[in-house]
């Protein structure tokens, strides 16, 4: 049996066994509704047959979802999308790495990433006070800041920086940019 990391997450490890249509991740798994394939969640080592699971990289990928953020700190892109379509004056920032950005990108969306944050608040400010401007909505008093990454864990960290950093409005778009292709926007490329 060798063990291989596959480098995408220190928490994945990918263990192949002698038959290539086996293969076992050491892994935290959220079984997904209706999933016939795993047994249960949790820390396990679980054997997946490749060729009759269709779904794993989506239990896969729903474990690595953060949940670091009380739920009025965040908001749902159906619900942004509303929003946005009535008028409300806000800035959206993308936390993205900037070759990221360039791949995708939402309209408007200022591109500040994550780890050049707190050197570039002033820009926030800035957009914040822009929108401020030429808000005519009957929405809040002020421009609302939303954040928004590639699934919604960059941007729930992002937001707790800048509530830190006095940036108190500043909500995460849960799902990130997969949530808006997926719920918004099929049209939208994904990566």
């Amino acid at each position: 049996m060798d063990a291989k990391f596959t480098g995408l997450e220190s928490q994945k490890i990918l263990i192949e066994t002698q038959k290539t249509d086996l293969l076992y991740w050491g892994f935290i798994f959220k079984k997904k509704k209706g999933c016939r394939f795993l047994k249960k969640s949790g820390v396990n080592r679980y054997g997946i047959n490749w060729q009759q699971c269709s779904n794993v990289f989506e239990c896969m990928e729903a474990s690595l979802e953060l949940n670091l953020l009380p739920e009025d700190y965040r908001i749902h892109s159906r619900e942004l999308k509303e929003r946005i379509g009535k008028g409300e004056a806000h800035v959206l920032v993308d936390v993205r790495p900037d070759h990221h950005f360039k791949i995708v990108s939402l309209p408007n969306a200022l591109n500040i990433p994550l780890s050049s944050l707190e050197s570039r608040s002033a820009e926030i400010s800035s957009a914040l006070e822009e929108e401020e401007k030429r808000k005519d909505s009957g929405f809040e008093s002020s421009a609302s800041l939303y954040v928004i990454c590639r699934r919604g864990n960059d941007s729930q960290r992002a937001v707790q920086l800048l509530h830190r950093m006095g940036f108190t409005s500043a909500r995460d778009i849960i799902g990130g940019m997969e949530a808006w292709a997926r719920d918004v926007d099929p049209n939208l490329p994904t990566y």
